[in-house]
């Protein structure tokens, strides 16, 4: 069972698409993939980031690369912009819902990525994806 739907049973409400309070952030890329690394303990570290950052650089070097998340999060070779540390909640959203793509690990951004149907990437660790994967979008642009 998926935890949303353990929440929704045992609060006895009903899961629905829900709405996001963004704030605008002076984000002034026309293309862009929203990359996160932030994650609870050793499991959510990828030391392969600059490696898909190649690929994406020599098949889609329109799109440029944004890091979000805490100032702590693992640092990657590749980043076009860093933005650890200096978004906001609200700001992430916004920059979120107007990114082209989602790539990261199972965090909150996954999550508003999937609530603003974007395309996304995200790698699972000590969590089953089936169980906490993401609720909104279309499934067919999800790869876990």
């Amino acid at each position: 069972m998926h935890i949303l739907d353990r929440y929704a049973l045992s609060c006895g409400v009903k899961i629905d698409q829900p709405f996001i309070n963004s704030h605008y952030y002076p984000v002034t890329l026309d293309k862009y993939i929203v990359f996160q690394t932030s994650g609870k303990g050793n499991s959510r570290q990828y030391d392969y980031w600059h490696k898909a950052f190649s690929f994406i650089k020599e098949y889609a070097p329109d799109y440029k690369i944004v890091h979000v998340g805490i100032p702590s999060d693992q640092s990657v070779y590749g980043v076009d912009i860093d933005l650890r540390g200096k978004t906001s909640i609200n700001h992430l959203a916004y920059i979120i819902k107007n990114c082209s793509i989602y790539l990261g690990v199972d965090s909150l951004s996954v999550h508003l990525a999937s609530a603003n149907n974007k395309k996304i990437v995200a790698l699972y660790s000590y969590c089953y994806a089936q169980n906490c994967s993401p609720v909104w979008g279309d499934r067919k642009d999800h790869t876990l």
